[in-house]
């Protein structure tokens, strides 16, 4: 009876493993006015090269941005500055960044190469953003996808940012938005039944 329960209890068994949900966050970098000077705040950041900032917020979702003081909203595009100057992504509790995307102007410079950094170092080698409106994409190296990351200029050429896209994924910590879904895997051992 013993080996009866056992063989039932292995065939109901069931192993389940956490599946990891992708996000996508898109900000428009195209409009000072879809940006605030304070989370939740209705105050938007002003355009022109005098009004250069340092934390602004996406107006819809408060996510936070950071531009160390050299970057500006002006028409169309973002202009962050020449080399060193970042502009710092925001983070999401229970997530990760797997992926930044990031679009390029019609104006910036096709000699300006951008990679991405965690503080002073070098997450993803910088990429020569060679071609005007086009989209430039860095995978994160799982090492540091739980980091701040900033995409920051690595030369003396003028950039300038339309979009910026960012996968994540979650991580089962933080408390993310959306619990992690179970998923049944299938035994691989065969069960022998006796009656």
């Amino acid at each position: 009876m013993k080996k009866f329960l056992l063989s039932i209890f292995a065939v109901m068994l069931a192993v389940f493993s956490v599946q990891a949900e992708t996000k996508t966050y898109t900000y428009d970098f195209s409009k000072n006015t879809n940006w605030v000077t304070t989370k939740g705040g209705s105050t938007t950041v002003t355009a022109g090269s005098g009004n250069k900032l340092n934390d602004f917020y996406d107006k819809a979702t408060g996510d936070l941005f950071n531009a160390g003081g050299k970057g500006y909203f002006n028409s169309g595009y973002f202009l962050w500055g020449t080399s060193g100057a970042y502009i710092e992504l925001p983070t999401y509790a229970g997530e990760k960044i797997t992926n930044v995307t990031a679009k390029s102007s019609s104006g910036h410079s096709t000699s300006v190469t951008v990679g991405i950094y965690s503080g002073s170092t070098s997450v993803v080698s910088a990429k020569t953003w060679s071609t005007k409106s086009s989209l430039y994409s860095y995978d994160i190296p799982a090492e540091y996808q739980s980091e701040v990351l900033r995409l920051q200029v690595t030369n003396s050429k003028n950039s300038q940012v339309v979009s910026i896209t960012i996968t994540t994924e979650t991580t089962g910590e933080g408390g993310g938005e959306t619990p992690d879904v179970p998923v049944l895997e299938t035994l691989t051992t065969p069960v022998i039944l006796r009656v």
